[in-house]
């Protein structure tokens, strides 16, 4: 229910209001009725706004939002954190973003959250990532679902992962490097193909499988972009899996 205006508030039919008078203290507005309508008086002699000048004003309907500040992570705060999941969660997972760069491609890498997606697309599952982060000091936002919507749109992203680590009762996988890339492609930014590059390298060393054409083709497929720098991007990405230097899957033994 809307209450009344308050003596010396400005109504909120009034297309305008003085901000000026906040905080200031009732002794310098009396509360008189033919005020009701008018601007509040200003004085010129004390500054903007005295500190705990608005202790007589009714307590603040809403509290602002507090949140932790972001914690850059690193390979072994990483490896704390993933163990410490596995051991927590329920379900099948899915692992992806710079914290599975860190603790897959490149160690040097560091990140501000883990990309963790339910594969059964719990509710609670996501809930139980909010309590961990909590128990765990962090804020919120460092454990991280959003991945979910890019992943389960790549067709087939099912036969896509691999097991990466297990707990008692959940098991977290990684995709492939083929899914790595098609889930990078969209964005692409400078981190994001320093991470594709970083990959291409591992599959490489590992002798890890790529389909190369699949990933060039979802490229061809992206909404056309006019920026120079994504251009480039898309050039250098396209120059590394062209077939001369496209790593091949393992021979059979």
């Amino acid at each position: 229910m809307l209450e009344a205006a308050q003596p010396g508030e400005k109504r909120l039919d009034v297309p305008w209001i003085d901000v000026s008078s906040l905080g200031r203290d009732r002794r310098d507005r009396g509360p008189q009725p033919a005020w009701i309508d008018q601007p509040p008086r200003r004085r010129t002699d004390r500054p903007f706004r005295q500190a705990g000048g608005g202790k007589h004003f009714p307590t603040v309907v809403h509290r602002a939002y507090v949140t932790r500040m972001a914690e850059e992570m690193g390979r072994e705060r990483l490896e704390e954190l993933l163990a410490a999941l596995a051991e927590r969660l329920d379900g099948d997972w899915l692992l992806l973003g710079g914290a599975l760069v860190a603790l897959w491609l490149e160690p040097r890498r560091v990140t501000e959250d883990i990309d963790l997606v339910s594969l059964d697309g719990l509710p609670e599952q996501r809930f139980q990532l909010m309590e961990f982060a909590a128990a765990a000091g962090l804020s919120i936002e460092a454990v991280n679902s959003a991945a979910d919507y890019f992943v389960r749109r790549v067709p087939g992203w099912q036969q896509e992962i691999e097991l990466f680590r297990t707990g008692p009762r959940a098991r977290i996988y990684r995709p492939t490097p083929t899914l790595f890339l098609l889930v990078k492609i969209g964005r692409l930014s400078d981190q994001d193909l320093g991470d594709c590059l970083a990959l291409i390298a591992r599959a490489r060393r590992d002798h890890l499988p790529i389909d190369s054409d699949r990933v060039v083709a979802a490229m061809n497929a992206l909404p056309p972009i006019g920026e120079p720098a994504a251009l480039r991007r898309q050039a250098a990405l396209r120059q590394e899996l062209a077939p001369g230097n496209s790593p091949r899957p393992p021979k059979s033994l």
